[in-house]
């Protein structure tokens, strides 16, 4: 039984900075009854901090002492008399083992630098801008500066959010009461000797992660209990009908049949051009394609929209000359209408992993060493990515159980052999070489090989869509198909030029983009489509050696040749693209070079030969 004490990190000189999380959280605060739940999707309740800060801030959150960590192991070598039992096991050449254990561990600096040290505050800037801070061309290469402006103007805490507002500045900080993360592990297996040096084992192991790491946005974009979805709709249809009746593209309400009211547009375009606000360009085409997140992300992040909705009631917005009250509540689309993303690290997030294991071995008899075996595992999480930092945004803090998938590091299916053979040709071997010079030449040789066959690592399709929040919509799959059947298409195929399809050709239409008749983008406002992970073509690779030791000068001496060819018969390993926002982007079907590749990450084959003397 161990004992894990796990210290926090924190900044030894006292400068880095971040908000609370009840900063974080904003004027929306906690949700009712709760102590750190935040009050998400509920405009107009604002129960929070009405002008959060960051504050100058060497620890983020607690230290976790109470960690039990227990192993516990048993091998079992039975010997049964009698029976079918008997026959089985009886002759003691059958072990049966099992195992589970907790292990503790601690994360990366990343985690706390990213988190705690990377937030306004912590540098000064200083800038200066033609036509406003200086008269354009107005200063000669040897003239002396006008006075920088520089932000923040002091280094005086705490930092107010809403000097951030507008800006698209994202903040972070750390849950408090975060604990260190571990793993559960278990398995069971059963091994059995068929004769003398040789072994078949098969064994099941498995394991879970729990209070893994994880740092997400939780400023997501709300366009249902505000009502925004509907009106969304609803301009659509305004729309439809201006566009039937001859009125053009826009979507105003001119009382046509069908028509209605949209007051949240109405709002928010008050005295604004066509241009700027019914007939913009960019609006139609979201409302076409159902991008309700995408047109409430503009709605919510730039002043002179959102203004114009909450007015001077909310200070960024006083500050820019408007000094009417506004309609709406100031947390109408986000928790914190201050800052962009509000990223928080929290250990809410989880992995498992399960494999069948099947293992043959073979000590060195006859000249033969060998080990072959087997793995058909299944690793899962809810984080999609590669970084070692743990960011990744949940697609919707609504049902995080929707970024439930394949780990970024799933491999389905692994076979590999490896061993050596001795040659039976050479003094002390089968065949015996008595000519020296015969011996030295054909005599002494071993060859290995290393032998590997792997399924490829998932993807991710993507749309680009946001028809929900500021996240991803996934896809559509057409008519009858299935991820079962899009995943029997994955393969190696060749292109024109240059490209490798690692999807087959006929899943792209003539544009590059995925053909309608298999995939599409979510055009439904307020509804994900399919979250869809396939994975890459399969992967071959062998390794070949040849190696000899001979002595020389009656054993003082001993000289020892090898060849090396990896990768020996050159089969390419094609890069297809994995992991999620942060690091790596999924597959899109809108890109015009859908399921096509120019990289292969393996190792050309290399041949390379040593020779060496030992005394």
């Amino acid at each position: 039984l161990r004992w894990h004490f796990q210290g926090d990190t924190f900044n030894t000189n006292d400068i880095y900075t971040s908000p609370t999380l009840f900063d974080l959280f904003g004027p929306s605060g906690v949700a009712a009854g709760s102590d750190n739940t935040p009050n998400l999707f509920n405009a107009g309740s604002l129960l929070g901090i009405s002008n959060p800060g960051i504050f100058q801030r060497s620890r983020g959150y607690k230290r976790d002492y109470i960690n039990p960590a227990p192993h516990l192991g048993v091998a079992w070598n039975p010997s049964f008399q009698q029976g079918w039992l008997g026959r089985a096991f009886g002759d003691r050449k059958t072990v049966f083992r099992g195992g589970y254990s907790i292990s503790y561990y601690a994360e990366g600096l990343l985690n706390f630098t990213n988190n705690a040290g990377n937030n306004p505050g912590l540098r000064q800037t200083g800038n200066l801008v033609p036509g406003v801070d200086f008269t354009a061309g107005s200063l000669t290469l040897g003239a002396p500066l006008p006075a920088f402006k520089l932000f923040p103007a002091s280094f005086s805490f705490p930092l107010a959010l809403s000097n951030f507002t507008f800006s698209n500045t994202n903040i972070a900080t750390i849950d408090p009461n975060i604990r260190a993360p571990y793993v559960q592990t278990w398995s069971a297996g059963v091994q059995r000797e068929l004769r003398t040096g040789t072994v078949l084992e098969v064994r099941y192991a498995g394991n879970r992660g729990v209070r893994l790491w994880h740092t997400f946005n939780i400023n997501e974009t709300n366009i249902i209990e505000n009502g925004f979805l509907n009106q969304f709709i609803q301009a659509k249809r305004n729309l439809d009908a201006n566009v039937a009746n001859g009125r053009g593209q826009t979507f105003a309400n001119n009382s046509l049949t069908g028509q209605a009211a949209t007051p949240i547009f109405d709002a928010a375009f008050a005295g604004l051009s066509a241009g700027q606000g019914f007939g913009n360009a960019t609006f139609i085409t979201q409302l076409q394609t159902g991008q309700a997140g995408a047109l409430a992300n503009t709605l919510a992040t730039t002043s002179t929209y959102f203004c114009r909705l909450v007015g001077n009631g909310f200070g960024p917005c006083s500050s820019l000359g408007f000094n009417t009250p506004g309609q709406y509540p100031i947390n109408l689309f986000r928790l914190n209408p201050f800052i962009g993303n509000a990223n928080v690290l929290s250990d809410n997030s989880f992995s498992n992993y399960n494999a069948l294991q099947i293992e043959f071995r073979q000590r060195l008899t006859h000249g033969l060493t060998m080990n072959v075996n087997y793995a058909w595992a299944h690793a899962m999480n809810d984080r999609y990515n590669k970084t070692v930092d743990n960011i990744g945004n949940f697609t919707t803090l609504r049902n995080r159980r929707l970024d439930y998938g394949p780990s970024t590091f799933d491999i389905r299916h692994v076979l590999q052999a490896y061993g050596t053979y001795d040659l039976p040709v050479g003094r002390g071997r089968k065949f015996s070489v008595n000519n020296a010079v015969l011996d030295g030449a054909l005599g002494g040789w071993t060859v290995g090989a290393i032998f590997r066959m792997q399924s490829g690592l998932p993807f991710k399709l993507s749309s680009g869509r946001l028809t929900v929040n500021q996240s991803d919509a996934g896809v559509v799959l057409s008519g009858t198909t299935t991820a079962s059947d899009l995943q029997k298409l994955v393969g190696v195929f060749k292109g024109s030029g240059p490209d490798v399809f690692f999807l087959d050709p006929k899943l792209a239409g003539s544009d590059g983009r995925a053909s309608s008749a298999f995939l599409s983008a979510p055009t439904t406002p307020g509804e994900f489509g399919a979250f869809v992970y396939l994975h890459g073509p399969k992967f071959v690779t062998t390794d070949l050696s040849l190696a000899k030791v001979a002595p020389i000068i009656k054993e003082k001496l001993r000289m020892e040749f090898r060849a090396e060819l990896v990768n020996a018969f050159n089969h390419p390993i094609f890069e297809v693209p994995t992991g999620g926002t942060f690091g790596l982007t999924p597959v899109s079907i809108t890109a015009t070079n859908f399921g096509r590749t120019t990289t292969a990450t393996t190792v050309p084959r290399q041949v390379q030969f040593t020779l060496g003397f030992t005394s």
